[in-house]
């Protein structure tokens, strides 16, 4: 369940950080990813551990995928559980 969790955390994140990345290009916005991730980090309800990662993450490639490319071998060795998980709720 905990190595599920973390999938489906990880993949939120990717998601939500790519909107924000798309938003700020279409409307010109400039947004760094890197410290949205540290300002949420500093205070705001959203304060999971996971974010420095993703903080450094950002500050080098800028890009959300690449939060998931980070882990891609756990990730992998992970999907049976999160498979187990998913279908045992079906």
């Amino acid at each position: 369940l905990r190595q599920s969790l973390l999938i489906a955390k990880r993949v939120a994140y990717t998601q939500g950080f790519e909107l924000i990345r798309a938003a700020s290009a279409e409307f010109g916005w400039n947004v760094d990813l890197a410290q949205v991730c540290l300002g949420w980090r500093a205070g705001c309800i959203i304060r999971g551990a996971m974010l420095d990662e993703f903080a450094e993450i950002l500050g080098q490639s800028g890009h959300p995928e690449d939060i998931l490319l980070a882990k891609v071998k756990d990730i992998e060795r992970w999907l049976p559980a999160m498979r187990k998980v998913v279908s045992s709720a079906t």
